[in-house]
């Protein structure tokens, strides 16, 4: 390989980085949901209308309140993936950076079959750590879109359940068609550009949605709320399904370490514990993982039954439980050490 071609090699692997480097934007990201409160006018004081006025004013709050809660969901998923992006351009900026740099360094010594090696070598190291960095970015993306087709599908069963019909242009399209939702690119802005790359970097960035469960609000048990150990596995997979988390390895961590704290919790049962502090309080925890009702919907998913003992949703609220409060990893490589409870080779503690 002479200069020329070494030069033809540099400048190539440099525009298959500069093409993976586009993928991320530059600058900026989605905008935020404004929510404001549904004004609710009052019926005269001596109009028979009074009460159900009331009560429908009752009822548009209720549902707002829900709404409201989905929109700051909404807004922090979306931040979360104007930061990702972010933070992907900036890796792989730093990947291209390097590689210009080492070329530099090495192509004097390119007059030398020892010297391309290097040279080659290098450059595929570069390659190989850029398509680590778009698969990393792309996997987060793939995370957060899941979430984003699930608040979605949130609003528009608000919508339906509104007894008003206050929300009910929001159907069609996934219930909020001007966010981008479906489609080859996963749902959010730009990241079909990953299936543009050339050569080793040519990647596709798709997920089937996963199915919702009940309606937000409503007190509807799964068809998981059974007992015993499979009733409590198939829940968890299906919790898996729902969170897109479908790589196997990650979903077997993600399983043995749940099983193990439900069967630690609760031996696979619907069992409300009557003795601890949490019970003289008035919150008694219950269900196959042991949530008391307040932790329930602080960590509820979106759509999954109001019931804190429901086995489906408690499936979906341990791992937002375990990624948000411990910081649980999505791969689950540190569940076990990170939530005792989940961990084998140590004795049983309450999470």
């Amino acid at each position: 390989m002479g200069g020329s071609g070494v030069g033809a090699y540099i400048a190539q692997v440099d525009r298959v980085l500069a093409a993976a480097q586009g993928v991320f934007p530059a600058a900026g990201g989605p905008g935020s949901i404004q929510s404001q409160g549904p004004g609710v006018p009052a019926a005269p004081p001596d109009s028979a209308l009074s009460t159900g006025a009331g009560n429908a004013g009752d009822g548009y709050k209720r549902t707002w309140g829900t709404v409201t809660g989905l929109d700051a969901q909404t807004n922090g998923t979306s931040a979360a993936g104007a930061a990702e992006g972010q933070n992907g351009r900036a890796g792989a900026t730093g990947v291209r950076q390097s590689a210009a740099s080492a070329a530099a360094a090495i192509a004097p010594a390119t007059g030398s079959p020892a010297g391309v090696k290097t040279l080659v070598t290098n450059m595929d190291d570069r390659l190989a750590a850029m398509q680590r960095q778009l698969d990393s970015t792309r996997a987060q993306n793939q995370l957060l879109a899941t979430r984003m087709r699930q608040m979605a599908m949130a609003y528009r069963q608000a919508g339906q359940a509104s007894q008003a019909g206050m929300f009910r242009g929001m159907g069609g399209g996934g219930g909020m068609p001007s966010m981008g939702m479906g489609g080859g690119s996963g749902g959010l802005p730009g990241m079909g550009m990953f299936s543009k790359l050339p050569g080793m970097l040519n990647g596709q960035n798709s997920r089937r949605a996963s199915p919702l469960g009940d309606s937000v609000g409503g007190n509807y048990p799964s068809s998981f709320s059974g007992q015993g150990a499979e009733n409590v596995r198939a829940a968890i997979r299906a919790a898996l399904d729902r969170k897109g988390i479908h790589d196997p390895a990650a979903r077997a961590r993600w399983e043995a370490g749940m099983m193990l704290v439900a069967q630690r919790e609760s031996n696979f049962r619907d069992v409300v514990n009557t003795h601890d502090s949490n019970a003289r309080a008035g919150n008694p925890s219950g269900g196959p993982f042991q949530f008391i009702a307040s932790t329930y919907r602080a960590y509820q998913d979106p759509g999954t039954s109001s019931n804190h003992r429901d086995t489906f949703g408690q499936a979906c609220a341990f791992i937002n439980y375990a990624t948000r409060k411990y910081d649980v990893s999505w791969a689950a490589t540190d569940l076990a050490a990170k939530i005792q409870q989940a961990d084998p080779r140590r004795s049983p503690k309450g999470y």
